[in-house]
C-alpha cells in the first residue's frame, strides 16, 4: 500500500474480513462519497502468477456477469504491486452469521435462494460455475437482500479460457462429490449439490456430514449417504427432506438439473403445496438411513446377461502400491474402493475418476483383507501382524486395533454392521463387536487356516471357508456360533467363499475349480472349470446372475451362475489376481493383483 490508510484512492475505515486468499477492507471512495469493500490479495500470493491471474478473473467474470444478485465490482487495481478489487458494500453480513445466531425458516430462507438461484443460473448460461458457494459467500444488502459473492475460485467452461490450478479446490464442507474427487470438468449441478448443501445447514444450523479434517469432509461427500435432514429437525416438511436429496444426489446426472427448479420446489414446500416427491432421483443415488430400510434395499440389482457380460471394458489402472494388492472392497455405493496390500498399507480409491483419495498407515506387516461396514462409515482391515484395525472412513483415522494370535487372512461385516467376523490363521473365527470392540465368541471346527469368511445378506449365515477343504456355515442370528452344516467335497484348500446376493447359494473357490452349494440343503449344484490354476477370490454380481473368478493363472474369468457357462475372461494383470469385487450397482468390477495394481472394469448392464 503506498500509504498506510489507503488503497489506490480508497480510504480505509477498517478491515471486514481475511481468509487465507484475500483481506476485505470497509474503505471510503472520496470521488463517489460511498463506502465500499476493498478485497487485496495478501502480500505474500502477489509473486504467485496463478494467484494474481485468479484474482484478476474474479474481477472479470463478476463484471461479464452484470446481474442484479451478485456483488458488483466498481473498480479494479494494484497499489505498490498488490492488487486489489473494489466492490459493493454489504452492509448486513453473511448467511452465515444469520444462521449461526439461529437457523432459518423455510419461508425465510426462500427469497435468499431464489436470488441466489437466479444467480447462478445466469452464470451457468453463460458457461460460469461458481465452485465455492457456502454461506460466507452470500451476502445482505442494507434492506436484507441476498447477493452472491467470491467468483475467486470460478470456472469458465470453455477450452480456450479454463484456469483452475491444480488440486482439489473449494470448500470441503460445501463441495459436491465430483470437486471432492478432483474432476476438472464440472458444470452447473456441482453448485446446485453445494446450494443443497447450504440449505441444509441454513435449516438446521449443522452441516450435513461431519469431519475433523478437510480431508474427512470431502470424503464424506464422496461416500456418505445423504443424511435426512428430519431426524435433525423433524418440524420441518415431510417433503424437504426429498428436496434436499434432490439437491445433494451423489451423481450429477440425479439432482436438479438448475438451481432454479431447486429453488421452485423449496418455495413450494414453504407455501404448504409440495407434499410429494419432487424430484425423483434414479435408484442408483438413492440414499438411506440404516434405520429407513436394509441395505441389501438401498439400490435394486442391476442385470448382467450373457451377452451384456461380455461386453466389458479396462477403465482405470489404480497404481500406487509397492508390492501386492491381496485384497478389493467397494464401498456401499460404489464411489469408493478400497485395496489392502503386502506394502503394509491400505488405500482409498475413487474407482469411477480412476483417482486415489488417501493411504491408511497402521498395519506393521502386509494387509490381506479390507471391507466396508454395509453403512461405509467404517472400514476393517486385517493382515499378517495379527490385527484388524477399524477406520473411521470420513476422517481417514484408525478407531481401534483388534489383537489375534494368528494372522489375519479374512474380515467380514453382519448384514447389521453389529458384528465383525475375522478369519485367522490360528484356525479360527474371531467374532468381535462393533461398536465396543470387545470379543464376543471364538468359531472353533477347521482343521487348518481359515482363507476366507462372509455373511450372508439375508441374515442367516456365515461362512468361513479354510485350507482344510471345508466350508462350514454357522448361524449367525443372534451370532449364536452354533454350526449348521459342514461342506464337503473339495479335493484341496478353499480359498475364497461368497454369498449370492439373496444368500441361497454359496460359491467356493479350490485349486482349478469353482465350487456352487444350495445352501439350505448342503447340494452341490455345479463345478466350474476353466481356470489353469488356484482360485483367489470369487464374488456375485449385484443380481446374482453372474460369478466372478480371480486366479494365479493371471485371469478374471466371469461366469453365468445358472448354468456355469464361461461368459468371459479378462486379462491385463501380468501376474497372480489375488482379489475381485463388484460395485454394488453393478457397473464396475475391481480386481488387484501381485503386480501391485488394481485394475477397474466397466460392466454393461441391461
Amino acid at each position: 500500500m503506498s500509504a498506510a490508510l489507503k488503497i489506490g484512492r480508497y480510504e480505509i475505515e477498517g478491515e471486514l474480513g481475511s481468509g487465507g486468499m484475500a483481506t476485505i477492507y470497509l474503505a471510503l471512495d472520496p470521488f463517489m462519497k460511498r463506502k465500499v469493500a476493498v478485497k487485496v490479495l495478501p502480500r505474500q500470493f502477489t509473486h504467485d502468477p496463478q494467484f494474481r491471474v485468479r484474482f484478476q478473473r474474479e474481477a472479470e467474470v463478476i463484471a461479464a456477469l452484470e446481474h442484479p444478485h451478485i456483488v458488483a465490482i466498481y473498480d479494479f487495481g494494484e497499489d505498490d504491486d498488490q492488487p486489489y478489487i473494489v466492490m459493493r458494500y454489504m452492509p448486513g453480513g453473511t448467511l452465515l452469521k444469520k444462521v449461526a445466531a439461529k437457523p432459518l425458516a423455510v419461508a425465510e430462507l426462500v427469497p435468499i435462494v431464489n436470488r441466489i438461484a437466479e444467480a447462478l443460473d445466469d452464470a451457468h448460461a453463460q458457461n460460469i460455475v461458481h465452485r465455492d458457494l457456502k454461506p460466507s459467500n452470500i451476502l445482505f444488502d442494507g434492506k436484507g437482500h441476498a447477493y452472491l459473492s467470491d467468483f475467486g475460485i470460478a470456472k469458465i467452461s470453455e477450452a480456450t479460457a479454463n484456469f483452475t490450478g491444480t488440486g482439489v479446490i473449494g470448500t470441503p464442507e460445501y463441495m459436491s462429490p465430483e470437486q471432492a474427487r478432483g474432476i476438472k470438468d464440472v458444470d452447473g449441478r456441482t453448485d446446485v449439490y453445494s446450494l443443497g448443501v447450504v440449505i441444509f445447514h441454513a435449516l438446521t444450523g449443522q452441516l450435513p456430514y461431519k469431519a475433523d479434517t478437510p480431508m474427512g469432509a470431502a470424503v464424506a461427500h464422496i461416500t456418505e449417504p445423504v443424511p435426512n435432514i428430519l431426524r435433525i429437525k423433524p418440524d420441518l416438511p415431510p417433503a424437504c427432506d426429498s428436496v434436499i436429496r434432490g439437491a445433494m444426489a451423489k451423481h450429477p446426472e440425479d439432482r436438479y438439473p438448475t438451481a432454479g427448479e431447486l429453488a421452485n420446489d423449496l418455495a413450494q414446500l414453504a407455501a404448504g403445496k409440495l407434499d410429494r416427491k419432487p424430484y425423483i432421483v434414479r435408484a442408483r443415488a438413492i440414499t438411506r438411513s440404516s434405520a429407513e430400510t436394509e441395505p441389501s434395499a438401498a439400490q435394486p440389482p442391476t442385470t448382467i446377461t450373457l451377452e451384456t457380460g461380455k461386453d466389458v471394458v479396462g477403465l482405470h489402472t489404480l497404481k500406487g502400491h509397492t508390492h501386492h494388492v491381496v485384497g478389493v472392497a467397494f464401498g456401499p455405493q460404489g464411489q469408493i474402493l478400497a485395496s489392502g496390500s503386502t506394502d503394509k498399507t491400505v488405500r482409498l480409491w475413487n474407482p469411477r475418476a480412476g483417482q486415489a483419495i488417501s493411504t491408511l498407515q497402521k498395519h506393521t506387516d502386509g494387509v490381506w483383507s479390507v471391507t466396508f461396514s454395509p453403512d461405509g462409515s467404517l472400514l476393517a482391515s486385517g493382515g499378517r501382524d495379527s490385527t484388524v484395525v477399524v477406520w473411521d472412513v470420513a476422517a481417514g483415522v484408525s478407531l481401534r486395533l483388534l489383537k489375534h494370535k494368528g494372522g489375519v487372512t479374512s474380515v467380514a461385516f453382519s448384514t447389521d454392521g453389529a458384528t465383525l467376523a475375522v478369519g485367522c490363521s490360528d484356525a479360527t473365527v474371531q467374532l468381535w463387536n462393533t461398536n465396543t470392540g470387545e470379543p464376543l465368541r471364538t468359531l472353533r471346527g477347521h482343521s487348518s487356516r481359515v482363507t476366507s469368511v462372509v455373511f450372508s445378506s439375508d441374515k442367516r449365515t456365515l461362512a468361513s471357508g479354510a485350507l482344510d477343504g471345508t466350508i462350514r456355515l454357522w448361524n449367525a442370528t443372534g451370532v449364536t456360533g452354533q454350526l449348521r452344516l459342514v461342506l464337503e467335497g473339495h479335493t484341496n484348500y478353499v480359498w475364497c467363499v461368497a454369498f449370492s446376493p439373496d444368500g441361497q447359494w454359496i460359491a467356493a473357490g479350490t485349486d482349478k475349480t469353482l465350487r456352487l452349494w444350495d445352501v439350505s440343503t448342503g447340494k452341490l449344484l455345479r463345478v466350474f472349470e476353466g481356470h489353469a490354476s488356484a482360485l483367489s477370490s470369487i464374488a456375485f454380481s449385484p443380481d446374482g446372475r453372474v460369478l466372478a473368478s480371480g486366479a494365479g493363472d493371471k485371469t478374471i474369468r466371469l461366469w453365468d451362475a445358472s448354468n456355469g457357462q464361461l461368459v468371459r475372461v479378462l486379462e491385463g494383470h501380468p501376474a497372480e489376481v489375488n482379489s475381485v469385487a463388484f460395485s454394488s450397482d453393478g457397473h464396475l468390477l475391481a480386481s488387484g493383483g501381485a503386480d501391485g495394481v488394481i485394475r477397474v472394469w466397466g460392466l454393461k448392464t441391461s
